[in-house]
This record gives C-alpha cells, structure tokens and sequence, in this order.
C-alpha cells in the first residue's frame, strides 16, 4: 500500500546508512569507509528539520518547546533504554577502571554532550575506541545540538524577513562557513573536526537546502538519483579510515545523499524494497544496539571471530526490531499525547536519575568492590602512570615545546621521547641518584627524528619539534648532563599497527613511500641516525632498544585472564615476533652506536625476554639505568 505522505527514499536511505556503519563498526571486508553512513544520517536529519521547521513557520504554528519534546520523544526513550541496560551490563562484566569511564560516557551521552567528551579523549578511529561503549552516541549529541541552535537562528531570521529565498541565502552561507571551518580545523585537529558541531553543520544545511528545491523542477531525477548511489558507492571505495574526515572529503557521499533526496523517487528499486523500509524503520535502534555488542565483542577479544562477528550483527538486527516495536514506537505514541508539562517531566526525570547513577559510579571510581582484590590489583598497574602526564606530554600538532622538572637538587639526566618516555619516566625517576633532578622533552606520536612528517596529518608538526628540542639542549644545558632517549623505535620503521589503518608507510622525511622496502627504511634509519649523532655531538645519548609490544592491553587482559579464565597466549609473544618486528630499529641504532663513542644502547629486551619468548610484566628500568647514572 502506497502512503502519498511517507517518504520512502528517505526510509530507504537510512537502511543505507545503518548497513553502512553497522558492517564498519563490525570490521567486514569491503567497508573500511562505512563510516560515511553518518555523515547520510546528517543530511536526511537536515533535511527533515528544516522542512518542519520552516513549514509550521509559515502555518504560524512553529513552538520551540514543541519543537524540542517532539526531538527528545524520538530520540531518548530508545537511547536511555541502551545505556542503562548497557551500565546494567557493565556492573557484572566491566573492569572497575572502565566501568568509571563508561559511567562518564553515560552521563554523557544522556545529556547529548558524548561528542565533546571523546573529542577532548582520542580520535574516532583510533584503537581506544573500541572501549568505549557509547562512543556512537557522539552523533546523536551533534545532532542535539544542532537542533537546540537551529530552529531559533531560522525563526529569527523568517521574523526578520519571510522569505524563502532570504532563508535560503542564509543557509548556503552557513553551508560554506562550516565546510570552511570543517576543512581548516580537520586538517589542523583531526578528532574536533570530526567529532564538533561547527564542522559537521554543513552537513545537515546541506540537507537543509534540499528543501528550498521544488521537486517538479528538478530534472532527470532518475539519472540524478543513480549518480546519488553511486557517489555513495565510489566514497565506500575510495575513502578509509586514513582519510581525514569530514573536510572537503565528506563532499562526495554528502553530495549523494543530497540527490537521493533531491530527486524524491517514491518507487525507486533502490530504495522502495520491502527490505529497505523494514531497515528504515528500524534504522535508529540497530544503530543504538550494534556498538555495545561491538565493544562487548572487543572487550572479551572476540573481535576477530567471524561466528561472533557474524551473531553480533543479528543480534543487532534482532535488538533493534525490538527497539522499535516496543520502545521507539509506544514511547512515540504515550508521550506525544501527554501534556507538554509532564511528557517533560518524565523525560528530565529519568535523565536525572541515570544521570545521578552515573556520576555516583564515576566518584566511587567504578565501584572496585564488585570485583576482589587480586583483580582490582593487577587492574590498577594501568593508572601506574607519570602522574605529570597531562601537563609534560605533548602532543603531535603542538607549536611549542613542553618541558617539566622532575626531583629537586642538580640536574642530572635530560630524557627525550614520545609517550614510551612518558610512561617510562617513573622508573627513570627512581633510578636517579639522590637528590638530583631530571628534564624531559616528551611528545606523544613523536619518534625523536628530525623532518619526520605523515602523510595522513598535515598538521604533523614532530620533525619540528624534535629540532627545537635539539638547539634548546644544545643552548641551555651543559655537556656533561647525559641524554636518555626513548621511543616506540618500531613505529619509525614498521608504523602502529593498531592506529596506521593502512598497509603503507605514513610517516616520511622528503618523500612518501608506497610499502615498507629496503628504499623506505634507508630514508628512516638515515634520518634517525643523524638525529642522534646531532644529540651526541654535545651530550653523551643513551638510546633504548625497543620495548617488546603486546597485542593487547596487558594489565587488562590479566585481569580479565583472572577473572573469566580466558585464554593467557597473548601474555606472551616469541622471541622471533620482537625481533622481526624490531630488527630494522636495531639495525639503525647498531649503525647509531657504531659511528660515534658517544652513543650507547641500554638493551631493555633483556628484562623482558629469554631466548624463546617475551613475558609481558611490569618491569622497572632501575636496574638497566643504574649502571649508566
């Protein structure tokens, strides 16, 4: 049966969109850039806004409050069911430590403030993500916000002058000012541009000025609509997690979405299928369901299991339909017809009240007692970190360096790295001698290698930094104070394989390389080298062999180990693993050593491997540094 008032390319398109970020979110083959799944939701929620909006404005019958409590029935009743019953899981299932955090993101994400949260924590794409159960719920607090500032900038302007083409003027400039801001600041700070208001509105305006397009006018709908998908498709292709987004790369699967819509095709083959509406429906509650099963998938190491993989994805299909059918849609039809005064006050109070639980959880830090002793302890080895971390670490786009004073009395160590020194400093601390102090430099992602660039980070600025730090040691301290350096050598030569999403290089000195080869590690260990003879030409260096690198997180994996008997291989790797993986490090800091007298390894592999095998445990670097301080 044909409804004239239902818009079934725009249900089809949200089936697109969820199938697009739920095949993402669970890792299939084919999908890398599902993420632009989002970035659809944004246009069809612009449009969508700006249709009503603009309408019950012309019918004089626009009311904010109305507004806001038709939003919020459409959209909490289903998120406050997810995330409680989520933290409800948590309780019996997630470690202390990130039982806290998720109590965070909780309170969050209810309030439609998640998107600041982990935008001020890490990128979207980075490895931390997935302990993050509701990190999904960063767009639905783009779009709140979106709506709490929209429909009053368009009610002030129809009252300035009710016109639609002075509307539309506003709404292609505020289009281009965000796509302006979007590409400025992704290319500066990728994670706000990504995850901020101001860079994604362009989206939803763009949506927005469908509606100022009468369809009759529009032409060739059906090739315009073949050219929306394909667009679509192309961006599945072409994009990845690599890519900055949105920037002026969001332009072509937005661009698409924009011509599905524009050409309104009611009965397009594309769109009309049974299929397509019945995931339309329920697009909003699979999207809600399918990242808790995700992280649950990640957090219990079944990630990689495509029974698991493949069982995650009908359960979120299965949830989801469940979602709707008895929440989204009997929530939807109570509370609409109660009165304004109290649908609002079911909503707030609920709110508050799983608001209060989740800041009670966040200050008993997680409630540890849940879980006994042995594994509270082997947990907390995760907070045994610089306590000055914050403060002396910088960061990869920073302009100015950061310096910290560690101990009192005469200097007597100057240490130098990215975040592994950062990490390390607490057992570089102990080992000083008495009442003596050190300085360190340390930049988090930021291998000491003069010109270091990336080639996915233009706002890269490490290669410069490293220099700074090489003429203020040079200009302010003196030749007897030795230099310790330490890094994650390994990510110079073989990249991180658990943040660089592709399989080529993207780090780089002059020229970008296409694959690690012989041509690619030559330019590295070049560079290396002579950024530590020029350490060396002032101050005897101390350089550390790489660090065995675990495939997980250590200190919650034993304690996950500990408490659900999980399986213990990956408390350990082969001998034969550390040394492929480091050899082209080793190779560099031999050629290092070799060229001057001033340079000196300090093996830290021998704490933690034996011939056969590396032992993943909390070793100080007391002992290593006692013989050289």
């Amino acid at each position: 049966m044909h409804n004239k008032n239902f818009r079934y390319d725009i249900n089809g398109l949200r089936a697109y969109a969820v199938i697009l970020v739920v095949l993402f979110h669970f890792g299939i083959i084919g999908f890398a850039a599902g993420f632009i799944g989002v970035d659809i939701f944004f246009v069809i929620s612009g449009f969508l806004m700006t249709s009503i909006v603009i309408k019950s404005l012309d019918k004089g019958n626009f009311s904010l409050l109305k507004f806001y409590l038709a939003r919020g029935i459409r959209i909490v009743p289903a998120l406050f069911v997810v995330s409680t019953i989520v933290l409800i899981l948590g309780w019996f299932l997630v470690l202390p430590t990130d039982y806290k955090a998720l109590a965070k993101h909780t309170l969050s994400s209810i309030n439609f403030f998640s998107n600041i949260v982990y935008w001020r924590e890490s990128g979207y794409f980075d490895t931390d993500s997935h302990n993050k159960a509701l990190l999904h719920t960063w767009s639905l607090s783009v779009e709140w916000q979106f709506y709490l500032v929209f429909p009053i900038i368009v009610a002030l302007l129809y009252k300035i002058k009710k016109s639609r083409n002075f509307l539309l003027t506003f709404f292609i400039l505020g289009t281009i000012i965000s796509l302006i801001l979007s590409i400025i600041i992704t290319a500066k700070n990728p994670s706000a541009g990504f995850f901020l208001l101001p860079t994604r509105a362009w989206e939803m305006l763009a949506g927005g000025l469908i509606f100022f397009i009468p369809k009759e006018k529009v032409p060739y709908k059906k090739p315009l609509e073949f050219i929306g998908f394909f667009l679509i498709a192309i961006s599945c292709y072409i994009f990845s997690t690599d890519t900055l987004w949105p920037s002026y790369n969001a332009i072509l699967p937005v661009l698409g979405a924009f011509l599905i819509l524009l050409t309104h095709q009611q009965n397009s083959i594309f769109t009309k299928g049974s299929v397509f509406q019945w995931l339309g429906n329920n697009s909003y509650s699979i999207y809600l369901w399918h990242w808790p099963i995700v992280f649950f998938l990640h957090y219990f190491y079944k990630n990689d299991d495509y029974i698991f993989i493949t069982a995650g994805i009908i359960l979120s299909i299965i949830l989801g339909w469940l979602s709707y059918t008895y929440i989204e849609n009997p929530t939807r039809k109570k509370l609409s017809n109660l009165s304004i005064v109290k649908a609002y006050f079911l909503w707030f109070l609920s709110i508050s009240i799983l608001s209060l639980i989740s800041i009670m959880i966040f200050k008993f830090d997680g409630v540890k007692n849940r879980f006994s002793n042995e594994i509270n302890n082997i947990s907390n080895t995760i907070n045994d970190i610089n306590p000055r971390r914050d403060e002396c670490l910088g960061k990869q786009d920073d302009s100015q360096l950061k310096k910290c004073t560690y101990g009192d009395g005469p200097l007597s160590l100057i240490v130098v790295g990215d975040s592994h020194a950062s990490a390390m400093l607490n057992g570089v601390i102990n080992a000083l001698p008495n009442n003596t102090s050190l300085i360190s430099f340390t930049i988090s992602g930021c291998p000491t290698v003069k010109n270091l660039k990336k080639t996915n980070m233009p706002e890269y600025s490490c290669g410069e930094r490293v220099k700074d730090i090489i003429n203020d040691i040079k200009t302010n301290y003196s030749t007897d104070i030795p230099i310790l350096v330490i890094n994650r050598a390994n990510a110079i030569f073989q990249g991180e394989p658990e943040n660089d999403k592709s399989n080529q290089p993207i780090r780089y000195i002059n020229t970008p390389s296409l694959v690690f080869d012989e041509e690619y590690y030559a330019q590295m260990r070049n560079a290396y080298v002579d950024t530590l003879k020029d350490l060396s030409a002032s101050h005897k260096v101390y350089i550390t062999r790489p660090t065995p690198e675990a495939k997980k997180e250590i200190s919650n994996l034993a304690a996950k180990i500990f408490k659900y008997h999980l399986p213990t291989q990956d408390l350990t790797i082969t001998w034969n693993e550390y040394y492929e993986r480091s050899k082209q490090a080793w190779k560099a800091q031999d050629m290092a050593a070799q060229s001057t007298k001033n340079i000196q390894i300090i093996d830290l592999s021998r704490e933690f491997c034996d011939n056969e095998t590396c032992y993943f445990n909390v070793v100080p670097l007391i002992r290593p540094l006692n013989s050289v301080l």
